[in-house]
């Protein structure tokens, strides 16, 4: 799997999400010396926590938003199912449709 940056991929051609990531890892060798990459490489179940941490924030805030707009004016759903082909992974997304404020521009 790749890493994200602001939930976009990195690139892998040198692009401006990777580069910086490469930089500052070439600076902390040139500064600390040589490093190991296992230990640059934070562990799996570290970085499941953080996101199942950011998730659990997020839906503290968004779903008080979402209820009032279902009260206000209703929320249309759409999901989509796949699987990867190459692993087999199955996916599941849920996207919630709904307008605040006014839709005539005023």
């Amino acid at each position: 799997m790749l890493a994200t940056v602001a939930h976009f991929p990195f690139s892998l051609d040198g692009g401006d999400n990777f580069c910086p990531v490469v930089q500052k890892v070439i600076d902390l060798g040139a500064k600390h010396g040589p490093l190991e990459a296992k230990d640059l490489i934070p562990n799996a179940t570290t970085i499941s926590r953080g996101v199942q941490t950011k998730s659990d924030a997020a839906w503290e805030k968004i779903i008080p938003q979402i209820l009032k707009v279902q009260q206000d004016s209703g929320v249309g759903f759409t999901t989509d199912m796949w699987v990867e082909d190459l692993n087999k992974y199955h996916f599941l997304t849920v996207t919630s449709h709904f307008s605040v404020g006014s839709m005539t521009g005023n």
